[in-house]
């Protein structure tokens, strides 16, 4: 099952934003929803790994019907496994959009985890996305090193960088 969230922008000054969401395993209706929730003037993501069908909050939640005003989405436990594993690439700065040239040096530090991984037997990313300030490697657990993973506190982290330190990866 994937979920699908619309954060809507804080239309009364309070600070809240109210989100919406979507809990299904048709991906056409997903995708129409994403659209849908998006042109209302919400930031659309979803989960990236399955939700656990079996688990209590996609026992208490309707499926294949969005819902606005959402007090509760899928947290970590609610994640049947990691399949799919997201690298964000995005420049340290002090405003809030990244400079052609932040944008230009992830593009370069991308290129080089990319380069790193694959040198480490990673097979390449599934997808290369321009993130919006940096960039995202997508990639799937296909076979060794990398493979689907449950979703526990030990495989968040992926020893990944080139100085030994693991690097966290959301869910």
């Amino acid at each position: 099952m994937i979920e699908i969230r619309g954060l809507y922008p804080d239309k009364k000054g309070m600070g809240k934003r109210s989100p919406a969401r979507l809990l299904t395993d048709d991906f056409h209706l997903a995708a129409r929803a994403a659209y849908r929730i998006e042109a209302e003037g919400a930031n659309v993501y979803y989960t990236l790994n399955p939700v656990r069908p079996d688990s209590t909050y996609a026992r208490r939640t309707s499926k294949d019907e969005p819902y606005k005003h959402a007090f509760f989405t899928a947290k970590d436990q609610d994640i049947a496994c990691r399949r799919n594993y997201l690298i964000d690439v995005d420049p340290v700065r002090d405003i809030d959009a990244a400079t052609p040239e932040q944008r230009a040096a992830t593009a370069t530090t991308a290129a080089e985890v990319r380069a790193y991984l694959c040198e480490r037997g990673w097979s390449e990313p599934i997808a290369v996305l321009d993130s919006g300030n940096g960039i995202h490697l997508l990639y799937r657990a296909m076979a060794a090193p990398l493979t689907t993973m449950p979703c526990d506190s030990p495989s968040k982290r992926l020893p990944i960088s080139s100085t030994g330190r693991a690097k966290s990866i959301p869910s």
